[in-house]
This record gives C-alpha cells, structure tokens and sequence, in this order.
C-alpha cells in the first residue's frame, strides 16, 4: 500500500521454498515443513503445507499425503486444518493415511468456508472429539473413498455440511460416529448435494443415528447401505423440515428406541422415499420399541410417497406410522438388488450373500440372508431353492433360528444331499401367524429347543407342507423334531423322523389344538420321557395319521403314539417294535381323547411287535363307557389282555388275521433272498425277503393254514438278513420249490427252525444245512435240535427236506423231537449231520419216517442215523448206508431204547435198506438197549442173508426174518390217471375269476406220491387240486406247474394263464349307468415303489383307451386300447413309459377316451 506504488505482477503462488511451477506436493509423518515438499523432501504438517500454496482459477493443486498418522501427538499437527479452493489433499488409501485427532477438543479436524472445487480422497479421519469435518458454504467439493471412524460431535460427528451444494459424497465409510445431537456420522442443513455408494455402519446419535438432514435440504441419497446405526428418533435417519430422495439405499438392522428403526421425519418434511418403480430402496429389518419399525412420522403433514421400495413384509401399521402418513402402495416383494421378477432364488453354502442369488451359477450363501432379500403373496409365491451341501454355523455361517415366511417354499435337492445342521442350542425354523408355508427335500438335524419343536416349530399357520423331508437328532421339551400348535391345514407326508427327543411329550412330533394331516412318514427311533415315542396329539381339531411306519420309538406311554384329548383317525400305518416302560407300547389314549384306530376293513393299522414293561403291548387306555373303535387292526396275536388293556377300552373285534400289507383273505405269502421286506404290497412279483418279517405278518388261528411259499436262494443271515432261529407258529407250510435249490442255512451260528407247543405244520423241500445249537447264546450244554427241533407238538410233516452238515453236541442234528404226535418224514435226506442220532432224535415221539435217506452222519455213540428213545416210528421205504459210529465197542445207525418200540420194516412193501453202516465191534446197523419185547425189523435188506452180532445187536432182541437178499428194486416213475383241465394250453381269465386244477396218479411200486403246485415258479399248494385266485395276481401271463413225485422220479403237467381286466362275456352284475374315470390310488404316487391302481366304469361295451401324458402334453404310456364290456374295471400302473423305462417324478395326466366320452385325472409321482 498503496497499490498503485508497487508493481506485484508475476506473484508466485507457491512459497520460495517450493519448486516454482509444481502441480503436485506432498506430506509425509517422517518429513519437515523446513523441506520443499518435494517427492525425496516432503513437508511434515498438512497445515503448515496449505500456507505455502494457493491455487489461481487456471490452477489445480494437489496435496499428497504418505502413508502414516497426522496428529497432534505424533507430528505435531494444528487443528483445525482450513482447505483452499482448487487444493486437493489426496491419501495414500484410507487405510493407509489417518488424520487422528486424538487429545485434541477446540475444534473440528478439518472447518473450510466458502471452498470451491476441492477433492479429499483415500483419508480416514478419527477420533475427533469435536467433529471431523465441517464445510460451509462451499461448493463443488467432491469427498470420495474416506473413512469417518470414531469421531464425536454434537451434530454430524464425522462430517457437517452447511448450505454446500453441488457437492458428491462416494464410496466413504462411516464407522462408529457419535453425536449428542442428530446426525452420528453426517449432518446436513440447507444443502443441495449427492450422496452415493457410501457405508453407514454403527453410528450413535440422539436423533438420526447415521444421517440427519436439516433446514431446507434437497440432497439427493443414491445406493448408500446404512446397517447397524442407533438413535431416539429415526435409527438411521432423521429428515427436519427437508425434501431429500432416497433411491436404491438399503437400511438394515438400524434401531431407534422411540420411533422409526429406519426414517424418521416431521411433519414438514416431504422427502421422496422410493416414489418411482426404478428407484425404490431396501428398507427392512429395522427395530423400535416404540412406533413403528421402518418409518415414524413425529408431527403430521402432507403424504409422503414411499412407494416401490422393499420393506421385509407386506407394510401395515406397524411398519409406518401414522400409516395414513405414507403411500405404501406397489411395495416390492423382493429387494431391489435382485432381479426384477425373480421367483426362485437359489443358496448354496460355496455361495456369496452378496450375489443376485437369481441362478445356481450365483447363489447366496446364507439361508437367514437369503430370507431377508424377499416375501410372498398368493399372488406371488416364492421358491427358496437349496443346493446340495451342508448349512450350518460351521459351514456358512448359518444363523438360527431361521424363520419362516408366508407364501415361500423352501426345497433342497434331495433330503440326502441338502442338510440343515442346528448349533445344538437353537431350532432350526419357526413360524408364527404365516400362511402357505413349504418345507421340502431337507434334511434338518441337531436342532434343540428348550420349549417347543427341537428342529420347526409352527404356530398358528394357515396351510403349511412338510414334504419329502428328514427329522434327525433334534431335541425339544415337546415335540423334539416337530412342534404343531393352533396350525389349520397342515400336511406332514413321506417324512422321515430319526432319533428325534422330548422330555416330555412327542419325541418326534407334538400337536397342540391342530387340523393335520400326517401320512407316508417314517418314525424310527425317536424318543419321549413322558408320553409318545413318535407322536402326542394335545387337544387336536382333527389329526389324521395316515399311512405311516413307526418303529423302534419309546416313551413312558403310547411308544408310539399318546393322545391327550381332541380327536384323531389312526388309518393305515404300520406301528411295529416300539416300546412303553409302562403302558401302551403302540398306542395310548386318555380318558379325554377321541380316536377311531382302523374301524374298517381298508383302515386297519399293524400294531404288531410291541412292547410295555407293565401292560398293554398294542392298545392302552382307561375303561371308557364309549369303547374306542379299534376294529381291523392286526395285532401279531389275538387282542387279549396282554396286547390291548382293559377290555371296555377299545373295540377290537374283526381283528385281522394277516398284516395290513396283505389282502385280508391272503394265506400265501411269497419269499426270496432278492426281495425286500419293506414292500408294501408283498406278492410273487414282490417277494419279501426274510422268514423272520414273514412270520410275523400273519396270526393262524384254528381254520386257517397260511403257506410260506419260498423261491430259489439261499436263506441266511449273509445272504438275505435272516435271523435264526425260527419258530414257526401252528397251522403253516414252509415250502420251497426243491430241496436242492432252496436252502436254509445257519452259519454255524445257531439253531434254525423251532416248533414248541404246535400243531398242523408242514416243511417241504428244503434243505437245512449248516445248524449247530451249540453256537445259540443261550444254548445248555447238551441241547436238542440243530436243524429242526420239535417239541410239545402235533401233526407235524417234513416232506422233501434236507437235513445236511448239522451240528450238535447233543442229540439230533438234523431233527430232535420231544413229545410229538403225529410226525410224519418222507422223501427226506439226512446227509453228513453230526451228534447223537445225527439224523433223527426222538423221545416220546410217535412219528413215522418213510421213503428217506440216511447217508454219511455220524454220532459220538450209538445211533448215526436215528436214536429212538420211548418212540413208536414206523420206519419204511428208507435207505440207511455209509453212517458212522465213533465207539469202539457198540454201533447201531438206529438205536433204540425205552418201552415203546419202532417197527423197522416188519411187513412187505415196506422194507429198508440198511447196511454199509460202520463203527463199533457190534451192532453196526441195528442196536437197542436190553428188553424183553422183540422189535419188529423184518423185511428188511442188510447187506447179508445172515446177519449177524456184529450187524443187530443184541440179535435175540429184533425179530429179522426174513430178510431180503437184494436192496429195494429200481422204482417205477409216477403214472398220470386224470389231469383237469388238458396240460400244455393257455387259459384266459378274469381278475374276477378263479382257475381250479386237478390231477390224479398212482404208482407201480405202491409209493407214496407228493403233489406240489407252482404258481409263478412259487410253491402254493401240496394237494391234488389247486385254484388259482386271479384277483391276487397282476394282469399278464402266469405260469401254473404242478409235480408230482415218489421220493425217486418226478411227474409234471404245466399250463399258462392270460390274465386279462375283465372277461368280454362275463355276465356283469351293478352295471355302471354312466362312463367315469376314478382318481387313482395310492395318490400321490411313490417313484419306484410298487403300483398305482387306475378303476375306470364302463356304462356299455364300448372300446377303451388310457393314456398317459406327461405335463407338456407328450404321450409317455398306452395303458390300455381294447374292447371293455360294461362294468367295473381296473388296470395299474408302475410308473415306467411305454419303452419300459422308470419316468422322473413329477405331475401327469391320465386320459380315458370311450367313444365321444373323455375324462382326464391329474396323477402325481413324488419321491
């Protein structure tokens, strides 16, 4: 001054000591400000650099920040820092460069005024005590990539702007800000800016806890996530006297302890909250404990638009308040990241909770993040697909519970491949007040509650499906897999629970007050303390359990299932092997509950295998003036006092006498080592598989005679599972095709058939081999029986069998009878058996054993072959030869002893062979204890005209003359006299039919002959007449063979049946009055699991046509194009297409075409 005085043209604007002409300068924690602020010589304080520049409006320049720490403390840094226009100040990378203002309280860190385009970039600023940085008045300044962290202030603690505008805040993070105040980490008062991409996490103020926004403010907030911000008022945001936008945000788990967990705002604000299709925001998750969760209006004003944004749910009035406030109206159901439209969303535990989830290719990784992202309507239900693998917190970092959500499906793969594993503390699931929820193809384990429902818990669902699912290893205090309570609708079908827990009641499944459906489950294993190993009902509208297998379940009462009050229909379901430490080891009901268990012939239920330590093994419950109807059921035994409790209790009669798996008039059951005891329908095309689960399928009582029909294999515990030994009950055939195709085998490990106390029982062709009593665990020294041991019985016949390689350290290896009357043995072998009376043992025994071999058995003692003790047998037609006695000085391959005496031959046609035998210095072939009454041995063939001492012993004790010179001649096979109808043709049949057969021989030697019927290969019948009942077997070609045999040659005669529906002239009874397509059954249809049945009505003759139609209308089966006579009529099923292949699971329509009449049924394959 003055001016005019002196000349200050060419003024540089860069200090002496820095590079005239430089754009770029820099900083550095290690530097000085007596530097140039050169690259190799930074200047040391942000402040101190700023004073030796200043930018012109042709300038820009740019002040570069090294990596390290600006303070205070620790380079001796002067706050608050001031920016110049046109002077950017540039990081190193926000993790990098921190300006820290740690210890310092007098100002803000940074405070600029009236600033013009300025850039900060790649800084954190924290720890301010009194904000961290203040604009006012600027515009033009752009702030990007910064972090705010940890800063305090009264308002906008991290950041301030007033009256700025034009101005972009991006890609910063906001973390841990505090404001007494409003605004945690940002405050905005008259400003017209854009803020974008920046992160709001877990800021604290008294009003906003992220962002307020004030006086006037038009900002504009575009893609900013906000998570975990807290205040009074508005969680992450509070909006004053402002109308900012907010498009394409998201807010998440914010808080505000009075109102709006998300938004709150006054009612002068007007902000635009979405407002447009393509700008809606994510705003869900938020909290209050006062009003509202997502939004909370203060005062009253104008209608804010908050259209098209997603809220979590369908917005009510707990979402906003005053609801009336707030256009809400064309919410989306999904979040806006995700694809518009999407349906199906897919997770995977490989996945990112990030990506759009949209396809396999990008799935989510979280089911809890996944069911965040969206909700269903009945207008647009949502599919929530899981990939195979494993969800759990090990994993992917699941987080339970995980909640349910109305109109959604959750669905995995296969329940085998996609598994849920709990944390052992928590239930997997929950729902409350949902309606439409699906749980399908899962696997859910080690879920626990200290409540309700160890894995899911419903409450108060209106329509709900668990499908095709797996219950393991969870545990509850009720309901330790599942938990229904107050559910309409529910449906629970072809689920499997496993090993599931309850303190008290329902170790699989607990029902509370419920209208269910439970059917097609499997409960094995599960257990309760109290009540319902498998099942409790608690009051229930109406359960129906339905077509279910438990097993193996346990519990105090009901080891399957325990009604507690309500009404429930039992229908169906096979409850086997479950167990009761006190009463009802299937099924207990109390006093309170109502129940029809079975009632009718198609409704029985197996309650057969149970057990209850004190009493009731199937049916439990207190003397009731109104009986139970528990008629048609299948108690494994008669419904004494044992099996079902008090007799006023339950209604029991017309119990079945076979398993609900078999026709209720069924008295064949059919068996081979390839077959399966699961079938559901066991049949020659559906053998079971053991003899074990075939005995106990059926209760012969007297006039009845059920028939074990074996085909070829090997029957034994390596071969087919089969436990030995087996105790056949009375009024049975074993039978098997041929002794040397059929065999039973022990294994060394035990003894193999049993009958005690039993009458009528016959085994045929056979052959038991490789018994040995001495390896039962529980077998005495000594004891009886290694193949077959009969004691206590009657009327027992062993036809055709072969006893070979039996051990025993007792007596009779092959047979050992007790006390019976009436056995018979014919056409039998005993080969190479080991023990006293290797062969046969008998004792008290009248028996006769005729036509049968002995060869190549051998005993410590006296009788190789048989040992007779107090037994009157005839024995005739047989041959003994090659036996062995290990005693030096005494043999016999027959001994007998006691008062009642065998007749050995004694009468012409009925001679024995029997020498070879070898073993001891007398009585090789004959020997007997002393006594006074000869035995009766005549007619017999010895080896020698003469017997002598060392063949009978003692001699003087059997009366043997004569004796044949010669063995028994060369036999005469059988010769036919009638066979009815002509052998060697094919017969046509009806279902409704039944095909009778009848033949005669005789035989030149006067032999016994045996007749053996073969249905299919299957052995039926054993009588001279056989009638083949169309309606057990399919439709199709049958094989009907019948043998005929003297123990040497054997005879057969064979036809063919065509099976066919209906015969085209059979007389029709009930004529249909009109053409009908039934529904088929079972509905839905199990994948590779038997058949479904099709019943069609037929109002006049008429050509019929059923075809099968896959969903996209594509022919996949021709079931049926022929003539049909009126009637009913029925055809199955196997799920396979015309070229015989398996079809996937899946919906199809079955079309029936009768002249201008059609009809089309829906038939669905589940697996």
């Amino acid at each position: 001054s003055p001016s005019d005085q002196i000349n200050s043209s060419n003024a540089r604007n860069v200090s002496i000591t820095a590079t005239f002409g430089a754009r770029d300068f820099y900083i550095a924690p290690g530097g000085s400000d007596e530097d140039s602020g050169t690259p190799q010589k930074p200047w040391r304080t942000i402040r101190y650099a700023l004073s030796q520049i200043f930018a012109t409006e042709l300038d820009t320049l740019r002040l570069h920040l090294r990596s390290g720490v600006y303070s205070h403390a620790a380079t001796g840094e002067s706050f608050p820092i001031q920016l110049k226009t046109r002077i950017n100040l540039l990081g190193a990378g926000r993790e990098a460069t921190i300006i820290d203002g740690a210890g310092w309280h007098e100002s803000e860190l940074i405070n600029s005024a009236n600033i013009a385009a300025v850039r900060m970039a790649g800084l954190t600023l924290r720890n301010a005590n009194n904000g961290a940085l203040l604009l006012r008045a600027c515009e033009r300044v752009q702030l990007d990539s910064l972090k705010f962290e940890n800063n305090k202030g009264s308002h906008g603690a991290g950041l301030r702007l007033i009256n700025c505008e034009n101005m972009s805040l991006t890609a910063s993070i906001f973390r841990g800000n505090q404001s007494t105040g409003a605004g945690g980490a940002l405050a905005l008062y008259g400003d017209d800016n854009e803020i974008s991409r920046n992160v709001f996490i877990d800021n604290l103020a008294q009003s906003g806890g992220a962002v307020a926004c004030d006086s006037g403010s038009v900002t504009v907030f575009t893609q900013n996530d906000f998570t975990g911000n807290r205040a009074e008022i508005g969680g992450a945001m509070y909006i004053a006297q402002s109308r900012i936008e907010l498009s394409s945000n998201r807010m998440r788990n914010n808080h505000a302890t009075l109102g709006g967990g998300a938004i709150a705002l006054d009612g002068a604000s007007l902000p635009l909250i979405g407002a447009n299709r393509n700008r809606g925001n994510d705003i869900y998750d938020n909290t209050t404990e006062g009003q509202s969760s997502q939004l909370y209006r203060v005062t009253p004003g104008l209608t804010v638009d908050a259209r098209y944004n997603y809220w979590g749910e369908i917005p009510h009035a707990g979402t906003a308040h005053p609801f009336t406030e707030f256009s809400l109206v064309d919410y989306r159901n999904i979040a806006i990241r995700l694809p518009r439209g999407a349906r199906t969303l897919f997770v995977a535990p490989h996945g990112n909770d990030e990506a759009t989830g949209a396809s396999p290719a990008e799935p989510l990784r979280t089911i809890a993040g996944a069911l965040k992202l969206f909700f269903g309507t009945p207008q647009l239900p949502m599919l929530l697909r899981l990939l195979p693998g494993e969800y759990a917190k090990t994993t992917n970092a699941e987080i339970f519970p995980l909640p349910l959500k109305s109109h959604v499906t959750i669905a995995g793969s296969k329940r085998e491949e996609t598994v849920i594993a709990g944390d052992g503390s928590r239930r997997i699931f929950e729902g409350r007040k949902l309606q439409n929820v699906t749980l399908r193809h899962l696997t859910l384990q080690n879920g626990k509650s200290g409540q309700r429902g160890g894995a899911v818990l419903l409450d108060s669902v209106e329509v709900s499906l668990i499908d095709s699912c797996m219950f393991q290893d969870n545990a509850a205090v009720q309901g330790g897999g599942l938990a229904l309570r107050n559910n309409t609708g529910a449906v629970i079908q072809y689920t499997r629970f496993d090993r599931n827990q309850a303190q008290l009641r329902g170790g699989a499944i607990n029902v509370e007050g419920d209208s269910v459906i439970i059917q097609h489950c499997e409960f094995f294993g599960n257990h309760a303390a109290g009540s319902g190993g498998a099942l409790h009902g608690n009051r229930p509208k109406l359960a129906q359990v339905l077509s279910n297998r438990m097993r193996g379940n346990q519990a105090e009462q009901g080891g399957a299932v325990a009604l507690s009050g309500g009404m429930t229909h039992i229908y169906r379901n096979t409850i086997i092997d479950n167990a009761a430490t006190q009463t009802g080891g299937a099924i207990y009901v109390n006093a309170e509950a109502n129940a029809i268990i079975g009632g009718t012939l198609v409704n029985g239920n197996d309650l057969y295998g149970n057990t209850a330590a004190v009493t009731a093994t199937s049916l439990a419950g207190p003397l009731r003036n109104n009986p139970i109807d528990a008629r048609y059921n299948f108690f494994g035994a008669r419904p004494d006092d044992a099996v079902v409790s008090e007799s006023g209790s339950f209604d029991t009669a017309n119990f079945r006498r076979t398993s609900i798996v078999l026709p209720f008039d069924q008295r064949m059951l059919y068996l081979s080592p390839a077959g399966s005891d699961s079938n559901a329908a066991p049949s020659a095309q559906n053998p079971l598989r053991t003899l074990r689960q075939a005995l106990r399928l059926f209760v012969s009582l007297p006039g009845d005679l059920f028939t074990l029909s074996l085909a070829k294999g090997i029957y034994s515990k390596e071969t087919s599972g089969e436990i030995f030994p087996l105790q056949l009950p009375s009024r049975i055939e074993l039978a098997g095709s041929h002794a040397d195709s059929v065999l039973l085998e022990g294994s060394e490990v035990g003894r193999i058939l049993e009958i005690v106390a039993a009458e009528s029982i016959a085994v045929r062709n056979v052959t038991l081999t490789m018994g040995n009593n001495s390896r039962l665990a529980k077998a005495a020294a000594g004891e009886n029986g290694s193949a077959l041991r009969i004691q206590n019985a009657q009327n027992i016949r062993v036809a055709g069998v072969h006893f070979h390689n039996n051990v025993t350290t007792g007596f009779g290896a092959g047979l050992s009878g007790i006390g019976v009357s009436g056995l018979s043995v014919t056409q039998s072998r005993f080969t190479q058996n080991q023990g006293t009376g290797a062969g046969i043992y008998l004792l008290n025994s009248s028996a006769e054993i005729l036509a049968s071999t002995f060869m190549g058995n051998s005993s410590p003692t006296p009788g190789s072959a048989m040992y007779l003790d107090n037994s009157p047998v005839l024995i005739s037609g047989n041959r003994i030869t090659q036996n062995h006695v290990a005693s030096a000085s005494f043999g016999g391959a027959i001994y007998s002893t006691g008062a009642a005496l065998p007749q050995i031959g004694g009468e012409p046609g009925r001679s024995n062979d029997i020498f070879g035998n070898t073993g001891g210095a007398i009585g090789r072939q004959l020997s007997r204890a002393p006594g006074a009454t000869k035995i009766n041995a005549r007619f017999n063939y010895f080896g020698t005209t003469s017997p002598t001492e060392t063949d009978i012993s003692p001699l003087e004790g059997y009366d043997i003359a004569p004796t044949r010179n010669l063995p028994l001649e060369g036999n005469n096979p059988p010769v036919w006299i009638a066979v009815t109808p002509a052998a060697n043709q094919t017969l046509i049949a009806a279902k409704r039919d039944t095909v009778r057969f009848a033949v005669a021989a005789i035989d030149a030697d006067n032999d016994a002959l045996s007749y053996t019927w073969f249905a299919d290969n299957f052995p039926v019948s054993f009588a001279q007449a056989y009638a083949f009942v169309a309606f057990f077997y399919a439709t199709g070609e049958h094989s009907i063979r019948v043998e005929v045999s003297d123990g040497v040659n054997t005879i057969a005669a064979e036809w063919k049946i065509n099976l066919t529906l209906t015969s085209v002239n059979e007389p029709q009874a009930n004529v249909p009055a009109q053409f009908k397509l039934e529904q088929s059954f079972p509905h839905p249809m199990r994948w590779g699991k038997g058949v479904t049945r099709i019943t069609f009505h037929v109002a006049k003759q008429s050509m019929i046509e059923l075809v099968l139609y896959d969903i996209m209308g594509r022919r996949v089966r021709h079931l049926l194009h022929a003539e049909q006579p009126a009637g009913i009529h029925e055809t199955s099923w196997n799920g396979r297409d015309d070229s015989g292949r398996m079809l996937p699971a899946g919906v199809y329509l079955l079309r029936m075409t009768a002249g201008s009449y059609t009809a089309t049924q829906k038939l669905i394959v589940v697996r």
